[in-house]
């Protein structure tokens, strides 16, 4: 495998330009004469820079408790289809989490760089997938929305969203006081420095201890701040209920610009998610889903009874890469909504198990992929 990193300019949420950085991965296997680009979103949930996937896929690089440096194995499923594969810190050097339409900005503008790349010699028509779970399907679902305006002439052709993040808002409420609520405390923060008039509402309510942990939580990655703020109310550390907090006209107005479902994407999706998912209400990505249906996407979603959130990103993996596989090979998709026992419960997606078992086999021992 030959890796780079390529810093590229993009647009903050604010419309405002900055740089980030793609991290280019390119297998031994791959085809120059018929490239396959895929656009991997890591679930970062934290503003800390070693939770950054520009840093945890660097060779020895530590990063305690990082999400990248899992979902490297989903990443190297995909190289071992023989896909160029990208992975943009979609929040930016600041480390924006959960932010409206910077993550859409960062995965295009990405793309753009990784195509342009003079290394790489990629057709201007290289067919495109986008994947992500949780907060990479989060970043996923807001680079699939906003493609055909702010980047059509990229030759997206799939979008593979694991649990998207549908309503940011929502998920807050539900994560508070819960075995994630430490993701919970980490999405206020971040969001913090990129809405002023939730600035300004913190300030007003947070009381001294809150405001520590505001400051704290910026500096953990995911799994410490899950660990340290396990069961945690945010009601202890604001002098109002949080249902009263989310109510508020400014908050309000955040959670609404945070919600996707602005517009529809002109790919064919793919949405996986959990019924029984304890941080993503089934509800929201149920709208999701029939938003983008009902305006024109090629949807194909997929209803898991018996996963939560946690399992479903490994369980529901096999299904979206084989589906990714076959839109990056031209195949048509099959439409339509299905509630299934269990994502794995097929031979398609048993097989598509041992090739991604082999694939991190190979990661984990150190071999070429």
């Amino acid at each position: 495998m030959t890796a780079w990193q390529l810093l590229f300019r993009t647009t903050d949420p604010h419309g405002a330009p900055e740089v980030s950085v793609t991290t280019v991965l390119v297998p031994a296997t791959h085809d120059p004469h018929s490239p396959r680009l895929l656009a991997y979103q890591c679930a970062i949930n934290s503003s800390q820079r070693s939770c950054f996937p520009s840093y945890c896929l660097l060779q020895g690089a530590r990063g305690p408790f990082a999400n990248p440096q899992i979902e490297l194995l989903l990443m190297a499923a995909g190289l071992r289809q023989g896909w160029i594969v990208s992975v943009a810190d979609h929040g930016g050097q600041p480390g924006r989490y959960v932010v409206a339409r910077q993550p859409g900005y960062h995965v295009l503008d990405g793309l753009r760089a990784t195509q342009q790349f003079a290394e790489l010699r990629l057709p201007s028509d290289t067919p495109i997938g986008l994947w992500g779970y949780s907060g990479g399907g989060l970043a996923s679902s807001w680079a699939a929305e906003m493609a055909p305006s702010y980047a059509p002439e990229l030759n997206i052709v799939a979008a593979a969203l694991g649990s998207p993040a549908s309503d940011p808002g929502k998920i807050l409420e539900r994560a508070d006081g819960g075995l994630f609520a430490g993701l919970g405390f980490a999405a206020i923060s971040a969001l913090r420095g990129s809405y002023p008039a939730l600035d300004s509402v913190l300030t007003q309510h947070l009381t001294p201890k809150g405001e520590k942990i505001m400051t704290t939580v910026r500096g953990l990655s995911t799994g410490q701040a899950v660990g340290r703020y396990v069961m945690r109310n945010l009601d202890r550390y604001v002098d109002l209920p949080i249902a009263d907090l989310m109510a508020l006209p400014d908050v309000a107005a955040m959670s609404e610009d945070l919600r996707l479902g602005k517009a529809a994407p002109t790919c064919p999706v793919y949405i996986y998610t959990a019924v029984r998912d304890q941080l993503v209400g089934i509800d929201e990505v149920d709208r999701q889903a029939d938003f983008y249906a009902t305006h024109g996407t090629d949807v194909t979603y997929r209803r898991d009874m018996l996963s939560e959130h946690v399992s479903l990103a490994l369980l529901g993996a096999p299904a979206a890469l084989r589906w990714l596989a076959q839109r990056l090979e031209g195949m048509e998709p099959e439409s339509g909504t299905r509630t299934v026992g269990s994502m794995l419960a097929s031979i398609p997606a048993l097989w598509t198990i041992s090739v991604m078992s082999a694939a991190a086999a190979r990661v984990l021992g150190g071999r070429q992929l």
